[in-house]
């Protein structure tokens, strides 16, 4: 099956945050879900995985962040969501995949890194490992990056200050 990975277009935003909304309420109405969100869009790019009749089968947001005391680019990776109807068929993975693979063709040597509120072990096989204890923040939401083995060791000599929080 032909799957795209793209960004966003402005009239697909509230069909993503429906997706990501019935994924992580977190106690907020679909309102304030969405201002949330939208807070996001300032600073990141929006990513969607769509099929060959462009619907929408999983979205995440690139996010820029701002870490003046690292001396290397850090991006968040965040919100990642698969459709309902698409999960456990491996499109979460697929779609992971083709976003990694673009940003090696653009040879992007930034720190890519996540929050994991699921099991930290689907991630690794996109070459993300947890940081250490030193730099987690919450129990439930492992930070997690993908780098480079001496961008690794940089970051785990730093103070949590240097980390950015949940994103």
């Amino acid at each position: 099956m032909f799957m795209l990975l793209r960004k966003i277009k402005s009239e697909e935003l509230a069909e993503v945050y429906q997706m990501g909304y019935a994924a992580w309420p977190k106690g907020r109405t679909y309102k304030e879900y969405v201002r949330d969100n939208q807070k996001e869009e300032t600073y990141g790019i929006r990513y969607v995985y769509v099929n060959e009749e462009n619907q929408i089968i999983g979205s995440f947001i690139l996010l820029l962040l701002q870490t003046p005391r690292l001396k290397f680019a850090l991006h968040g990776i965040g919100s990642v969501v698969v459709h309902q109807l698409y999960q456990r068929m491996g499109y979460g993975r697929d779609m992971l995949e083709d976003f990694f693979e673009k940003m090696k063709i653009e040879k992007r040597s930034a720190i890519f890194m996540l929050y994991s509120d699921i099991l930290p072990e689907y991630y690794h096989q996109f070459g993300f490992k947890e940081l250490p204890s030193h730099l987690q923040r919450y129990p439930q939401s492992i930070a997690m990056v993908n780098c480079s083995e001496s961008q690794y060791e940089y970051l785990s000599k730093q103070s949590i200050e240097d980390i950015p929080a949940y994103f």
